[in-house]
């Protein structure tokens, strides 16, 4: 492999002949090159080339306006992080185009489309691959993952994995971070799903319009855009799109594809979708009004990549619910529903949803992540305490962070803090709820969803809700 494989001649600044540069690997990471490699310089420490070239890089890209100068071709680009996503790519023999790409972003419900545009495909008879917060999936098969959407170099990798396997379509999460860095920079998207854009990640964007034109990216490498324009932010999405434009919306009739007449309760939700071609009448066991709009949205993917009404009818009729995405566990007389909500529209949605079906009390338990945006706290603070009987305050991946500041900050949101009881320590604090909750009373743990783990000052350590209350049953029966 030579290093004009990855960068092509017109796509580079510089007109240096190095066509005949000889390279056996792609890295961004100075500390982790080997001989031959080719280093992309995505930071603004030119110090780090020298650690590269020590290790022996035989080429170095940077972005253009950033002076290098060393003993090996130095290779200019308009944009080192995009180089870098594409060489990645290139270097695995561009596996993405041996498949079809669903990408779907969104603050909230991306995992919930994602997975069930995976179970509409699979039911449809395609081999699918999934990329997601919850795991990465070649097949039948997962693989666990700590990121939503990959780096480039894993991504590529992971690709490689799914071509080789026979992975008919690619059904991929695509963070605002990973827009914003250009990870999926290369990758050509049949569909391009939106979901929502509301309150996150804006210790990262500083703005939720610099979050939206970060998202918006994906649309403008997406063949077909199907978009929630109940949603505020759907016109820069739709301003983005570059291919054929599919609408979604419970309000707007004339939407290309319309949800009405909707029904939710704990047993599901179910509705009747208008759309050009044709009427059908939606049943799923999947719980909140949130699902309404998120089926929807994977019908209409289904549909524009040709799958039969019949088939998409049927699978939503038949899916499960993801994990840690109002999972349901009965414990007694009550009910506990683990939820991801770790935004304020996110809780909102949830809370509103389980009041109009909870029989007696609901109950939250909650906390807020450490190191991250802490504006959204005090406003969880507010929502929880509207929408909830009792709040049960506590940590959530505290970080580096007091776990008392961080529950201070979301009392701070509170009318009466004593409407909150708080403990500290998760685990102690889901047991307190479960010995408390009686006949008819609804549990939301909310924050944690999928995730089997809990960070805080000392690392990561293991820490599963679902293992917690399944132990709590096992020892009160």
């Amino acid at each position: 492999m030579f290093l004009f494989d990855l960068i092509k001649k017109d796509e580079a600044v510089t007109s240096a002949d190095t066509v005949n540069v000889s390279v056996s690997g792609v890295k961004c990471d100075s500390r982790l090159i080997c001989p031959n490699d080719v280093f992309f310089l995505i930071s603004d420490d030119s110090s780090y080339v020298a650690e590269a070239v020590n290790r022996g890089a035989s080429a170095i890209v940077v972005s253009d306006g950033v002076c290098t100068v060393c003993d090996v071709p130095v290779v200019k680009v308009p944009n080192v992080r995009m180089a870098y996503a594409v060489a990645c790519q290139r270097s695995f023999g561009d596996p993405s185009k041996k498949m079809h790409l669903i990408g779907v972003t969104g603050t909230n419900g991306k995992t919930s489309v994602c997975m069930t545009v995976r179970h509409i495909l699979e039911c449809a008879g395609h081999n699918v691959g999934a990329i997601s917060t919850i795991g990465n999936y070649i097949g039948p098969i997962k693989y666990e993952t700590s990121y939503t959407t990959p780096p480039p170099d894993v991504l590529a990798q992971l690709f490689d994995r799914m071509a080789k396997a026979g992975t008919e379509y690619v059904v991929m999460e695509t963070s605002s971070h990973a827009l914003d860095q250009y990870r999926t920079a290369g990758l050509e998207f049949d569909v391009g799903i939106f979901t929502n854009l509301t309150r996150d990640h804006l210790d990262y964007h500083g703005t939720i319009d610099a979050c939206a034109t970060s998202k918006s990216r994906l649309f403008e490498s997406s063949r077909i855009s199907v978009i929630n324009c109940d949603d505020e932010h759907a016109s820069v999405m739709t301003n983005a799109a570059s291919g054929e434009i599919i609408r979604c919306s419970q309000t707007d009739v004339k939407a290309d594809y319309h949800a009405g007449n909707g029904i939710t309760n704990d047993f599901g939700c179910e509705y009747d979708l208008s759309y050009k071609s044709g009427k059908t009448h939606i049943k799923t066991p999947l719980i909140g009004n949130f699902n309404i709009q998120n089926t929807m949205l994977a019908f209409a993917c289904a549909r524009s990549v040709g799958t039969d009404e019949k088939t998409i009818v049927n699978a939503l009729a038949s899916i499960n619910p993801v994990q840690g995405r109002m999972e349901t566990i009965r414990v007694g007389d009550a009910t506990v529903v683990i939820d991801y909500a770790h935004t304020p529209d996110a809780l909102q949605k949830v809370l509103e949803f389980l009041n109009k079906i909870c029989r007696r009390y609901l109950i939250t338990v909650f906390g807020c992540g450490g190191d991250r945006d802490r504006g959204k706290r005090a406003v969880m603070g507010k929502i929880a305490e509207k929408y909830s009987d009792a709040v049960i305050l506590t940590e959530d991946n505290s970080r580096s962070e007091s776990t008392m500041d961080i529950i201070d900050d979301i009392l701070s949101g509170f009318d009466d803090k004593n409407h909150a009881i708080v403990i500290p320590n998760r685990y102690r604090a889901i047991i307190y709820t479960l010995c408390t909750a009686g006949d008819g009373d609804i549990v939301l743990l909310a924050g944690k969803g999928h995730e089997d783990y809990i960070i805080d000052s000392t690392g990561k350590k293991p820490f599963s809700e679902r293992q917690i209350i399944n132990e709590y049953i096992k020892r009160t029966k």
